[in-house]
Formats: structure tokens, sequence, C-alpha cells
């Protein structure tokens, strides 16, 4: 897959992991119990956006992209990692320097939910680490809720995508409603030569990409709101919600049973909430 999908994946993960940490979360309470059942629900998250992109051929298909889990525990002066996990030192600085600027922070008595969201690379693999850090209001606590995905470094082609196919990519988002055509003269490009480059960049033509770009906003929704199916086609302007249900039921196989409602539909995460809220 080109490097700008890859791109692209790792801003709508990131997005989904914002989402996730602005989810009406309190700190007056930790107890690893329900630390654990964030944990899993976050993993969800990744889990459903990788299985998506997979049934989307936007990933490869290949079985070892979610790693683990990592539950770490801060105090200014200590740092454990739950289950005597490893994790490489340079990249468990990075978090604990995100995590110990909002323990050290004595100007607000605030809880802080903070995403976060790191890359390192190796010669054979990319890993992304990706989850949410959640400090106590007191400020003697913290943990963070961290997910280890990868991906081998020869799925990932990193030759340079033509400047206005990306440019065209960027206004169409703005404005779904103009005729590519129209875009393609406008960038002095043959409607041919463009399609050509949209299969050869992007995986498919340039229209259904941008469909199943929409799937995935979907989805966060989906995943981390209570908005009813119906808003949610509206919301991200398909035309109604038989072409949301078609897109996901009929062309790709992706029943909405199978996309966890992680807010509306699961008891238990509302039981997590409400449990750090007191």
């Amino acid at each position: 897959m080109h490097i700008y999908l890859v791109s692209l994946i790792d801003k709508k993960v990131q997005e989904a992991m914002v989402k996730f940490s602005k989810l009406p979360i309190q700190t007056s309470v930790l107890t690893i119990r329900p630390l654990e059942e964030l944990l899993y629900h976050s993993g969800t998250i990744l889990k459903t956006y990788i299985k998506l992109l997979k049934t989307l051929h936007i990933l490869p298909d290949y079985n070892h992209y979610y790693r683990r889990q990592l539950l770490i525990k801060y105090t200014l002066n200590t740092v454990i990692i739950e289950n005597n996990q490893v994790i490489n030192k340079d990249y468990l600085q990075a978090i604990q320097n995100m995590v110990l600027s909002y323990l050290q922070d004595e100007s607000s008595d605030q809880p802080a939910i903070v995403p976060i969201h790191i890359h390192f690379t190796t010669m054979s693999e990319t890993f992304l680490i990706s989850g949410i850090s959640i400090c106590k209001r007191d400020k003697t606590l913290a943990y963070s809720l961290l997910h280890e995905t990868a991906m081998p470094n020869s799925q990932i082609h990193g030759y340079s995508i033509p400047g206005y196919l990306e440019e065209l990519w960027d206004t169409y988002l703005q404005n779904p409603y103009i005729s590519l055509r129209a875009l393609c003269s406008g960038h002095r490009k043959s409607y041919t030569v463009f399609q050509k480059d949209s299969k050869r960049y992007l995986g498919t033509t340039f229209y259904r990409f941008y469909q199943q770009y929409k799937m995935l906003e979907a989805l966060d929704d989906l995943m981390l709101t209570d908005l009813s199916i119906k808003e949610i086609a509206y919301k991200h302007e398909f035309t109604d919600y038989n072409q949301l249900y078609k897109l996901f039921h009929r062309q790709y196989r992706f029943p909405f049973k199978d996309i966890p409602r992680l807010i509306i539909e699961n008891v238990m995460l509302r039981g997590v909430l409400f449990a750090i809220f007191l």
C-alpha cells in the first residue's frame, strides 16, 4: 500500500483515540478493574478499525497488525508496566514525558485525559502505540492505556503521490458535490490519467475510495456516539440511510451488528465510566 494511505489511516486512528479521550471519563477514582475495562474497549476500537480496513482492501490481508495491550502506572517518581511487559525505553520515556507534564502541572485541578499517538520504526516494521493516559484529579497517579500495532515495512511503498491528486482529494473532501471531471480539468489532467493515478496510489477509483473513507468516518460515530444510524448517514452526507446500509451490508459485507456501539449498547462501558465518576 502507498505511504499516503498509511498516513490517512494513521490520521483516522489518531482521531478515534482523541474522540475516545473526550468521553465523559472522570478521575476521582482510579482502580485496576475499570481501567482494564477501558483498555479492553479502546482495543476494541482499534481492532474494529483494522477489520474494516482489511474488508475494504485498504489494508493488505495480514493477521498480526494488532500486537498487544499495555497498562502503565505512573507516579511522579515511579513507572510500573503491568504484567512485566517490555517496551522500548525511548518510547516509554516519550510516553512518560507526556504524562508527567500533567502530573507536574499545579496550575489546574482538572483531570487530564490525554490521547497518546507515537510511532517508531525498525528495519522490518513500523509500529504505532496508541491509546489514552488518565491522570487522577489530585495529580498523584496516572495510568496509560495503550495498544501496540505494527505493519511490515515491505507492505509500504514510498514513492511520491502526484501533487495534483493530493490537492484534488483535499478539495473534494470540502466539496463532494463538485464534478470530478471539472476538478480534473482545473488541474489540467485528463480524466483517464486521473483514474489511473487513483487506482495506483489509492488502490481503487477515486469515488470508491471516497466512499470507503466516509465509511471510516461513520465508524467513529457508530462506536463512539449515541447517534442513530440515520443521523450518522445524514451527518456524513450519504444520500440516505439505505446508501450507508448497502455499503456496509451488501457491498462490503460488514454488517452493523459487527460494529460495537460502545456508548449505547455496552452496559459494561457505561458502568466503567460511572465507576470512575464517583
